[in-house]
């Protein structure tokens, strides 16, 4: 999992404000009820010492019909709210959190279920993306022309170069924003159906990174009256098989240099040595902090030792995520069928520091 999606909530001073929150209106009684718990979050977070501003902010977002989920996570700190993110149902418990790390492995939890990644389905005229995480947006090509003549002579040669060059530049403009989601959404891949010409299009327009990380599906149409079910069914089931494969083939190298449980992930985290963390799920217990976001350690002593400027204990899971933001690397949750690590936590490291001789 990418999580370079958070670094904009990192690159804010502490406190961070961390909120979790049951937002859904599927019916009147339920939209009645979310000013009501949004009352009580607010209530909480102002007792945690978070000023009327940022909760006039908050309030505006968790309150909007515009922004209607069945749930809602939000991160602010230095005055702003600086990532919301819609849930595709209610959080497990609500929260209400400030502190010098914020609340993102309830969230990282969430998305495992659903590898981050982006639909785009397309015909010649747009496409309709909707990213992890993010409100489903519409791309609108040009309308006019998108379907070939049957003139001849001259004007057929003209107009089909005209039809050919809308359905590119509307295929360009769907690669370009489907980029951008996914950029935007730490997604993992795009998975792309629709008009077997335009999905040809969009391809070309994608950069390398993407190119490489897009799977193309046959199912899937924009047409009036389509069974969008087929196209949904059909995006679940190659995420899942990626996510899958991906899986099989880290593990399978795990061996060669393990490296597993609090401690020894602690450290390989503060030398930057770690490329990917594997969780079980959410670790227990705590690890220490302090002020820069590679420090981290299993215990107050080794942090005090190592020179932690204002160390804190702080849960393990959000202390781990921080270090790796810090560090650029990314997340893999495991199940424990497939690998059970000590403390619930691994790495892959980029790479290893061989002891002297």
């Amino acid at each position: 999992m990418d999580l370079r999606f958070l670094a904009p909530i990192y690159e804010r001073p502490a406190p961070y404000v961390s909120v979790y929150l049951d937002t859904g209106r599927a019916t009147a009684r339920a939209i009645q009820e979310v000013p009501l718990r949004w009352r009580a979050a607010k209530e909480e977070l102002a007792r945690q010492g978070v000023d009327g501003p940022l909760l006039g902010t908050m309030e505006e977002i968790v309150t909007d019909p515009g922004e209607a989920a069945p749930g809602r996570a939000l991160f602010a700190a230095d005055g702003k709210v600086v990532y919301s993110e819609a849930l595709p149902a209610p959080p497990v418990r609500p929260i209400e959190h400030v502190g010098r790390a914020p609340r993102v492995m309830p969230l990282l939890m969430e998305r495992r279920e659903r590898l981050p990644h982006v639909r785009v389905l397309v015909d010649r005229e747009g496409a309709d993306i909707a990213a992890t995480g993010r409100n489903p947006l519409t791309v609108d090509g040009q309308k006019w022309p998108v379907h070939q003549s049957g003139q001849g002579g001259w004007s057929q040669s003209a107009y089909g170069r005209s039809t050919e060059n809308t359905w590119a530049n509307n295929a360009e403009l769907a690669a370009h924003t489907a980029e951008r989601e996914a950029e935007k959404a730490g997604a993992e891949l795009i998975v792309l159906g629709g008009d077997v010409q335009a999905r040809r299009m969009v391809l070309e327009g994608l950069g390398p990174k993407w190119f490489d990380r897009t799977v193309e599906v046959y199912e899937g149409s924009r047409a009036a009256g389509a069974d969008l079910s087929v196209w949904e069914n059909a995006v679940e089931e190659t995420v899942r098989a990626w996510a899958e494969r991906r899986l099989r083939e880290r593990l399978d190298g795990f061996g060669k240099h393990p490296v597993e449980g609090f401690q020894p992930v602690a450290a390989a985290l503060q030398r930057g040595q770690v490329d990917t963390l594997l969780v079980n799920g959410e670790p227990e217990g705590e690890l220490w902090i302090g002020d820069e976001g590679q420090m981290i350690a299993a215990t107050e002593e080794e942090a005090r030792t190592l020179g932690f400027t204002n160390p804190q204990a702080v849960p393990a899971g959000d202390a781990l995520v921080r270090a790796v933001v810090a560090s650029d690397a990314s997340l893999e949750f495991v199940p424990e069928s497939e690998r059970r690590f000590r403390d619930g936590v691994g790495v892959f490291l980029r790479f290893v520091i061989h002891a002297a001789q």
